[in-house]
């Protein structure tokens, strides 16, 4: 969810619900605005969701915010974010209260990086699948899976340092009610499915396919596919394949596994990619990409001008987007300038610690533990023992 920051927002300084105070406002999208708030009485920080106000009486919005909470509160688990309360607030706006996570999104690294180190890359992916592996689990798919939903957070926080975000799009099993405003295109264009494109019935392979792009996008610094128009993307995502990595980027010829990840993720026929997200999530497992510590631990200190942005009109960017835009929808927030060139660090300089070494559980030995604790919380006594992830070597 792309934010864009405010000011003199009204709200800030006031106590909602009668635990929250607003802090700060973080920013506002197209449908929503966040801000920070403080709990009174539990001294935590959170991050605290609403609609813009003009929204605030939209039942199909409604709809939709009121589903992200129903989404987020069956989900328990370290690579989603946690929501923690719900109300309305006396003026009638709703709010969705969830972890406040300072971190880099990962749109914000490609930007100021391009291309991630594959060994990066693959810590990144191997976490996310194994959050979205838990949401299909539990009966949700995403739907909006791209590099701005997913942040990374400084080591010192946490082992699992990748969160999903934004279950804005959430389709809960068994549940087919499109959601959509009319003549919308619901989700990000560069991401989506062939499936979705036409339109058909979706399930866990389409959250498959739209983390394989953002892979794809991670280890190239580029989309797979480049179109003038929506038309042109989605015959590009319905029947084109994208070049291959080593095409792109020559030192990736060699990595015939990632190819044949992405090969399978990215196949055009759901029946013909990884059936669920956990295998997906094991696959990415068996990847080994060869990178150097060291030249990774370089690459996020080195304070680089950010690639030249791809020749692609705004209106098939990746960014979610309206067939027929509301009268004065503001545009997307271009870029933001690049670094100085005579910055001495980065701002990911931390990133670069989110390699092999802390790759994090595995999906099966997070569900384990969180069986486990599940039999404490309810008084059986449990002696499971979280195991590390193979060649894993203890998070610093």
């Amino acid at each position: 969810m792309t934010l864009t920051p405010t000011t003199n927002d009204p709200l800030i300084g006031k106590i909602l619900a009668e635990r929250y105070r607003i802090t700060e406002l973080v920013g506002s999208g197209r449908f929503s605005i966040v801000y920070k708030g403080q709990h009174l009485f539990m001294d935590r920080s959170v991050a605290m969701k609403t609609l813009q106000a003009n929204l605030a009486e939209d039942q199909t919005i409604i709809k939709r915010f009121e589903k992200e909470a129903v989404a987020l509160s069956k989900l328990r688990h370290p690579n989603i974010v946690s929501v923690y309360d719900c109300f309305v607030h006396t003026n009638g706006q709703p709010f969705l209260v969830m972890d406040f996570l300072d971190g880099h999104t990962l749109e914000e690294l490609l930007t100021d990086r391009g291309a991630i180190p594959p060994k990066l890359m693959r810590a990144i992916v191997f976490q996310a699948s194994a959050g979205l592996a838990h949401a299909h689990g539990s009966g949700v798919l995403h739907r909006d899976i791209k590099p701005d939903n997913i942040i990374l957070l400084p080591r010192e926080k946490t082992d699992e340092r990748v969160r999903l975000l934004d279950f804005g799009f959430a389709l809960l099993q068994g549940d087919m009610e499109r959601l959509t405003l009319s003549g919308t295109l619901c989700g990000s264009p560069a991401y989506i499915s062939p499936e979705r494109w036409k339109g058909k019935e979706l399930d866990a392979r389409s959250d498959i396919y739209s983390l394989a792009v953002v892979m794809y996008q991670g280890l190239t610094g580029q989309l797979p596919f480049k179109a003038a128009s929506l038309e042109e993307l989605r015959n590009m995502h319905v029947g084109q394949e994208p070049p291959q990595l080593g095409d792109i980027v020559p030192a990736l010829k060699e990595d015939t596994v990632a190819q044949s990840i992405l090969l399978k993720a990215m196949a055009k026929d759901p029946d013909e990619r990884y059936q669920t997200m956990k295998e997906f999530h094991n696959a990415v497992k068996l990847w080994s990409p060869n990178s150097d510590d060291a030249e990774i631990a370089q690459w996020a200190k080195n304070v680089m001008p950010k690639p030249a942005p791809q020749a692609v009109p705004n209106a098939v960017m990746a960014q979610p987007l309206s067939l027929q835009p509301p009268p004065g929808h503001a545009p997307a927030t271009p870029a933001q300038a690049a670094p100085p060139a005579n910055q001495a660090t980065s701002k990911f300089d931390d990133v670069s610690t989110l390699q092999d070494k802390s790759l994090g559980p595995t999906f099966d030995e997070i569900e384990t533990l969180q069986s486990a604790r599940a039999g404490q919380e309810s008084g059986e006594q449990s002696f499971v023992e979280m195991p590390d992830p193979p060649g894993a070597a203890p998070v610093q």
